[in-house]
């Protein structure tokens, strides 16, 4: 695999989109939008993803913020 760097490069909105279509990944936003702010681990108690696909998934799509807040 490409550095992280290196992949956010060559991102298109076709990329975007197929990720997207992806149930794991629908259901996480569908967590998100209808309970606001969460962790990855309070995703992971919700939902039958593990922890470590949902930060995958955040990673990847460039919308990971490792600033702690409070919820």
């Amino acid at each position: 695999k490409a550095p992280a760097a290196d992949r956010t490069k060559r991102f298109s909105p076709r990329t975007g989109l197929r990720r997207l279509a992806d149930p794991g990944r629908c259901a996480i936003l569908a967590a998100l939008g209808s309970g606001g702010p969460a962790t990855a681990t309070d995703l992971a108690g919700r939902l039958p993803i593990t922890r470590q696909a949902i930060v995958g998934f955040f990673c990847k799509s460039a919308c990971l913020s490792s600033r702690r807040t409070d919820l």
